[in-house]
Parts: C-alpha cells; structure tokens; sequence
C-alpha cells in the first residue's frame, strides 16, 4: 500500500480534515488554535483562552461540536479538552517532546506526524508493541535524524472502524513494531485487516493525512 492508498484509507475512517472544513469559519480557527497550544504550550487550551477566539459559540458549545465530529476528545465533566489529534493530555506508549514539553500523541503514526505538521523538532519515546522494547526517534520537520533501534522499525495499522472515539479504539491499534518477526507477530494477532508501514511510508502518510488542518494558518 503506497502512501496515496494509505492517507485515503485512514480518511475513509477517520475524516477530519473534511469534518474541519464543514465547521463554520469560527469554529475551524479556534480547532487550529487547540492544535497549536498543545505544540506550543504542552496542555490543552484553557476554556478562558478559548472563550477569547469565540464570539458566535459558547465555549461548551464550540467543545461540543469540535467532540461530537471527533476533532477533540473532550472531560465532558470538567469541559476540558484531553486531546487534539494527533496529541493528547491522556496517558498512552507515545510520548513526544516538542518545544521543550512532553506531550503524548494517540498513536505510532500520529507520533510521528508531529514534526512534519508543524515544522518542528520532536524526540519520540515509545517502544515495540510486541516486545516492548523501547524506541527512541529524533525528527526535525519530515526528516527523520535518528532512530535509536537502527532502520528496522516500522509502523502497524489495523484498518477498523472507529468506536466512539478513535482515540479510544483505531488509535490503539496503530503501533510501533521492531523488526520483520514482530510485524509478523502482530499481523497474525487480530483477524482485522492490518497493514505494516516502514518509518518513511510512515512519515509521509501521517504528513499528508494531519497537514490539512492547520491549512491556512501559521503553526
């Protein structure tokens, strides 16, 4: 599967650019700010600043549509954004540092999206889904710099449909896997279709896929 393929297939799933683009123009800016604070700020917008970008929503509405298209991943309780695809204030394997913060992402591939979608440094922390070996990955923009475990790392996708919210269900089967024997493993684990994905197939997928939200607008 090239990369065309794979960016039709994750939209076909998860469409967000096209959800971000049915949004009236108020609610897709502030969408674009919630993605930034999180590489900028390393946490969620605070309702106080997200009130300030709007004039014809309130914010718990604005956080309500922004949740209900799956664009964010909202603490309904406290109305407090946990997440922003590709990156989340929730615990998971995939820690990114980006301009000084630690931050988490969804997944492998949104780890990896990171720096190409906002032209930025990141160093990634996760490890091997299969034997949990850990994996270190220095990128700067789209360019991958280092990888600690060497150039046999790839990425895993299970193609399913999302239940709830992705973050909660398609992201957790988007993985980081060391080695042909591990990728083997894992496809033979689930019978749900799975695609495995070398680092720069990876790289360019999660590009293509996430730059389309921040179109328009200076990460």
């Amino acid at each position: 599967m090239d990369v065309k393929q794979a960016v039709d297939k994750l939209n076909g799933l998860l469409p967000l650019a096209a959800r971000q683009q049915q949004l009236d123009t108020e609610l897709r800016e502030l969408h674009k700010v919630i993605l930034v604070a999180f590489v900028e700020q390393g946490r969620p917008l605070p309702i106080t600043e997200a009130a300030g970008h709007l004039s014809q929503h309130s914010v718990e509405q604005a956080f309500q549509i922004l949740a209900q298209n799956d664009l964010i991943v909202l603490d309904v309780e406290q109305q407090m954004i946990m997440g922003a695809y590709p990156l989340t204030y929730e615990v998971t394997p995939h820690v990114v540092e980006v301009n000084g913060h630690p931050i988490n992402a969804m997944c492998a591939l949104d780890a990896l999206s990171v720096a190409p979608m906002f032209e930025v440094e990141t160093n990634i922390k996760s490890s091997c889904a299969i034997d949990g070996t850990p994996v270190s990955i220095h990128m700067q923009g789209e360019r991958v710099t280092s990888v600690d475990v060497g150039d046999d790392l790839y990425v895993g996708i299970r193609w399913q449909a999302p239940c709830g919210a992705a973050a909660h269900s398609l992201c957790r089967d988007m993985v980081f896997l060391l080695g042909q024997e591990a990728a083997s493993k894992w496809q033979q684990r689930s019978e749900i279709e799975g695609s495995v994905f070398d680092l720069p197939t990876a790289v360019a997928t999660g590009s293509a896929f996430f730059r389309p939200l921040l179109a328009g607008s200076e990460p």
